[in-house]
């Protein structure tokens, strides 16, 4: 079983003989994918060697118009290598290529390596003009990229030309200075994007920070009616003072939790007659937040402000002491607890937030960085 398996694999990369490269070029706001593939309508017919298929990647660049640079991948060196020197890539124009063609063993090689993760094609080459992206030439992994065996690629002497350079991955939580930034970055010949200039969504939008709330648990007295819309304009004016211009309250939501069970204030679980858990009859608990758009943190004197102003809370400490002596036969008060469902809030504090985020990496392109 497992030798049949073996040769339908080989069989079928034998079949599925693979040749594409594109080479992207045109504008910088458009830049043209070409692909390239043999006829598979028909057997192929056995061939002693496949044709040359060649891209002179720099043959039909025009050096007149802007700076261009060449970001060269795969070369055994680990990482890209940037060439900017004008002269040196006007005279590599006619010289510099890379072969695209690939034999039927390799084809199934590519298939093989895709078939246990490996991308069938590989970037080689990318040709910038003034860090706006105007040609790209791939091709299939063992053809010319990574785990080709005998690459036929010629750069010419444009390795002996690569220029230093440091990647910089920075981030900002302020929009503007993410904005000042890329201005910064563009109007520079010491920096540039090139191969890390995100393919959509650049520069990113702006992204509206927002801050929740916890306030303090509402505690009502059973058979008490709890004005919602009163609490909700309490909290209102007691947040608004607290937060900058152009900031805006979100919703503020109330759940009821209703009442509470009596727990155990050493091992935390509810006390029980019979099995089923006691209740506490004479209090109704509600939990209240609140979100704030345009903003990811309040001061601390905002928060006990706004925990003064919000705490609505019926005493039920003279109820819950007699309780526990009639209920529970007990004259420990402090040896229990009430238990709601959820979390009891005593001060306002931090429930969620969103902060601003926008990363950038780019090229530190300066002689000693």
């Amino acid at each position: 079983m497992i030798r049949t398996a073996f040769i339908a694999v080989l069989a079928l990369g034998g079949l599925v003989a693979v040749l594409a490269f594109f080479l992207a070029r045109g504008t910088e706001a458009d830049v043209t994918q070409i692909t390239v593939s043999p006829d598979q309508t028909t057997a192929p017919a056995p061939v002693a060697s496949p044709e040359a298929d060649k891209l002179y990647y720099l043959r039909d660049v025009d050096f007149d118009q802007g700076e261009i640079t060449v970001v060269l991948f795969q070369d055994g060196r680990g990482r890209p290598q940037i060439i900017r020197d004008q002269s040196v890539l006007r005279a590599a124009a006619d010289a510099v290529y890379v072969n695209t063609t690939t034999t039927t063993g390799q084809a199934a090689g590519s298939f093989a390596l895709t078939l246990f993760g490996a991308p069938p094609n590989e970037t080689v080459v990318e040709v910038y003009r003034d860090d706006l992206m105007i040609a790209s030439v791939s091709c299939t992994n063992t053809a010319c990229g990574s785990f080709a065996d005998n690459p036929d690629v010629d750069h010419a002497d444009l390795l002996e030309h690569t220029h230093p350079y440091d990647v910089i991955r920075d981030s900002f939580d302020d929009y503007q200075t993410y904005l000042d930034a890329i201005l910064t970055i563009s109007e520079s010949a010491d920096f540039m994007l090139l191969d890390h200039r995100p393919r959509r969504d650049f520069p990113q939008e702006r992204l509206t920070p927002s801050l929740t709330l916890s306030l303090p648990t509402v505690v009502q007295q059973t058979g008490e009616t709890f004005d919602q819309v009163a609490h909700r304009d309490a909290i209102r004016a007691a947040v608004t003072p607290h937060i900058p211009e152009g900031a805006e309250l979100g919703p503020i939501v109330i759940n009821p939790l209703g009442g509470a069970l009596v727990a155990d204030m050493d091992n935390g679980q509810p006390i029980t007659a019979g099995g089923v858990p006691i209740s506490f009859p004479h209090a109704q608990f509600h939990s209240v937040r609140i979100t704030i758009d345009g903003i990811s943190e309040l001061p601390a004197t905002a928060l006990d402000a706004i925990t003064e102003a919000t705490t609505r809370r019926f005493n039920v400490d003279e109820d819950f002491e007699r309780f526990v002596q009639d209920r529970l036969q007990s004259s420990c008060v402090d040896c229990f607890f009430l238990k709601v469902d959820g979390i009891y809030v005593e001060e306002t504090r931090l429930y969620d937030r969103r902060t601003e985020y926008y990363g950038l990496t780019y090229y530190d392109l300066r002689e000693e960085p």
